[in-house]
C-alpha cells in the first residue's frame, strides 16, 4: 500500500518509515503539515498517517482537506497525550509505539474505511 507519513520529530518519522518499507509499503514522508496536504493533494494514498500536532497546520486539518478531495480517504492518527482530545472517533495509535503496533494500526486503519 501507498502511504503518506506525517511527522514533525525527524526520529520518529525515519523510524515508521523504516519498519512500514520492511513489511512492503511503499512510504512518503512530510515533515510538517503544509508538505503533508500538498502531497496528500498532488497524489493518491491508501493511508495517511498524520501526527495530530505539527508545524503549520496539524493533521486534524490535513485529514479534513483530504477528504475534502477524496471522500473516505483512510486515516490513522498519530498522538501523545497533547493531541489525544482532537481526533474524536478516527483510528488513532498512541506514542510511544513499537513496529509491531504500528504495523497492526495501519492494517486495522487502512481496513476502516473498505
Amino acid at each position: 500500500m501507498r502511504l503518506l507519513i506525517a511527522e514533525d520529530d525527524p526520529a520518529l518519522a525515519e523510524f515508521m518509515s523504516f519498519e512500514l518499507r520492511r513489511v512492503g509499503h511503499d512510504v512518503e514522508v512530510a515533515s510538517e503539515g503544509y508538505a503533508a496536504l500538498r502531497l496528500a493533494e498532488e497524489q493518491e494514498f491508501g493511508l495517511l498517517a498524520l501526527d495530530v500536532v505539527m508545524p503549520g497546520i496539524d493533521g486534524d486539518i490535513v485529514a479534513r482537506k483530504a477528504r475534502e478531495l477524496r471522500p473516505g480517504q483512510p486515516v490513522l492518527f498519530v498522538t501523545g497525550s497533547y493531541g489525544a482530545s482532537r481526533v474524536g472517533l478516527e483510528p488513532t495509535l498512541y506514542k510511544p509505539f513499537g513496529p509491531d503496533d504500528l504495523v497492526r494500526a495501519v492494517a486495522l486503519a487502512a481496513k476502516m474505511e473498505e
